[in-house]
């Protein structure tokens, strides 16, 4: 049996029509889509916006995908957790939360991967903007 994680985008609330869909970055990136609102109980914070809501959605460049943990691989266990993010103006993932968790050594794998990404920021009026989204990591097994 085959392990393989499946990344998946949820962006909130997109609106614009003047966005082209996203467009798969490798095999296992899912398109971006509206989404219900997972944000935590906090508000944003200033200057922080959410795509659809003035701003644009930042879109990933680069999307290493993340490991299976040693637990869930040994479980043969697979599940999808959902983060929570801001990414900054300079198109870098900050303030990343769980808000949706995998469990099983999951959700800090996610975590892990999506520290790395890097994303082409959201834009308000021409300029780069810090926008919240969330992002779906989907660890899926394959026979």
């Amino acid at each position: 049996m085959k392990l393989s994680p499946r990344i998946g985008w949820v962006a909130l609330l997109l609106v614009s029509l003047s966005l082209t869909p996203a467009v798969p970055i490798c095999a296992q990136l899912q398109q971006w889509h509206t989404h219900g609102d997972s944000t935590p109980q906090e508000p944003l914070p200033d200057g922080v916006y959410k795509a659809g809501h003035g701003a644009s959605a930042p879109r990933a460049t680069y999307a290493p995908d993340p490991q299976f943990s040693e637990q869930a691989r040994a479980a043969g266990y697979a599940g999808t957790c959902v983060l929570w993010l801001v990414v900054d103006a300079e198109g870098m993932p900050q303030k990343i939360k769980v808000v949706h968790p995998a469990g099983m050594g999951l959700d800090d794998k996610a975590v892990d991967a999506v520290r790395q990404w890097r994303f082409s920021p959201g834009l308000k009026d021409g300029n780069p903007v810090p926008v919240q989204i969330d992002v779906e990591v989907a660890f899926r097994l394959y026979d």
